[in-house]
């Protein structure tokens, strides 16, 4: 399993040919698609960032649930696993792999999400100067194989793999159980975060993380919409 290189990231923006931008989303800096709804709630001082004259941003320290078990987590293993599931732009990302620079955790966050922001996810990271990280164009789901993701034009945080929209334009991915991943990684820490958000498919992603070892001690967060 390769993970994207910021070549092959660079290469598909470049054929993919849609407007992006720079911009200050909260405490980062992040290079956003131009019709993407996040892009049109941005004050317009935070967007069209001059790259040249970025300056460091003094990133808060997130106190919410998610992070208080990142932090509890870290604190067992330094070098627990860190997954984000959906990882769009990356802004979780970001705080994830700063909460682990903080605390000195050597094991890599994994981002996966088999949209369109996912690429950009990827520069990123980079961009707020972080290392220590993989990003991987697949589906997490419970098998191994290929299947639909479904794409909706201005709303990245919508690419899903069930529940298709009528508007929505469907595309084969790579779907992967996280078991399997974990197996192919020889991932072998003694506790794993998991931050999920993939648009109501939170369930088959757990169905696909039940034999690893990982998931005996796992903490996280998920979305939930009951309704």
């Amino acid at each position: 399993l390769c993970s994207l290189s910021e070549r092959d990231v660079l290469a598909a923006l470049m054929q993919e040919r849609e407007s992006v931008d720079l911009v200050l989303a909260e405490d980062a800096y992040l290079w956003i698609y131009r019709n993407d709804n996040l892009y049109k709630v941005l004050k317009p001082e935070h967007k069209n960032r001059d790259r040249s004259k970025l300056k460091a941003i003094k990133a808060s320290v997130p106190n919410e649930p998610q992070f208080m078990a990142l932090r509890h987590v870290l604190s067992i293993d330094k070098n627990a696993a860190l997954f984000d599931i959906g990882c769009n732009y990356g802004r979780e990302a970001i705080r994830i792999r700063r909460i682990a620079d903080e605390a000195g955790a050597a094991g890599l966050v994994y981002m996966f999400d088999p949209g369109v922001a996912g690429k950009l996810a990827h520069l990123n990271m980079s961009l707020n100067g972080l290392t220590g990280f993989e990003y991987y164009n697949f589906a997490i789901s419970d098998i191994d194989g290929h299947m639909l993701v479904h794409l909706v034009s201005g709303q990245s945080q919508d690419n899903k793999i069930i529940n298709r929209r009528d508007n929505a334009v469907s595309i084969p991915v790579r779907a992967i159980r996280l078991d399997s991943f974990a197996k192919d990684k020889s991932l072998s820490s003694s506790a794993c975060f998991v931050k999920c958000d993939t648009q109501g498919a939170e369930f088959e992603v757990l169905c696909g993380f039940e034999k690893s070892m990982l998931y005996s001690r796992m903490a996280g967060v998920i979305e939930f919409f009951p309704n």
